[in-house]
């Protein structure tokens, strides 16, 4: 809702897209969200926006996105000293969630975020300075 409403009104707008389970900050990219990829949470974006807004994804939207081109790590299980693996589910077995049934969760490196929020914060001062390339809906202040 908040970037159909930032489209319809001309307003410039950085989103920040998903840090987690990435590894590399030096991964981290700002596009146009038409153009991101290897990011389920910006796919997700989109869709809605064209199934929900009609709006063509294909070409620039006019939203900043901070987003990492890494490919998301999977999860691994962890391993301990004594060769065995030890359930670490949130508040461990209950009706919803066991070791055997879980959903999966993705971490987040503290660095791998503070990046994207450097990036995202350096992109909304230098929009401030009038120092970016315009984009489709980018008006002069």
């Amino acid at each position: 809702h908040l970037i159909v409403t930032c489209m319809q009104r001309k307003l410039r707008l950085v989103s920040s897209m998903v840090a987690a389970a990435r590894m590399d900050p030096t991964s981290v990219r700002v596009v146009d969200l038409s153009k991101t990829f290897n990011d389920p949470f910006a796919y997700e974006i989109r869709r809605h926006l064209r199934r929900k807004h009609n709006i063509d994804t294909k070409s620039d939207l006019g939203v900043h996105a901070v987003f990492s081109d890494e490919l998301p790590l999977t999860p691994q299980p962890l391993a301990y000293d004594n060769n065995g693996f030890r359930c670490v589910c949130p508040s461990g077995d209950n009706d919803m969630h066991s070791c055997e049934h879980r959903n999966r969760i993705e971490g987040s490196m503290a660095f791998v975020p503070a990046a994207f929020g450097l990036a995202a914060a350096a992109t909304g001062v230098r929009l401030l300075l009038g120092s970016l390339p315009t984009m489709p809906f980018d008006t002069p202040r």
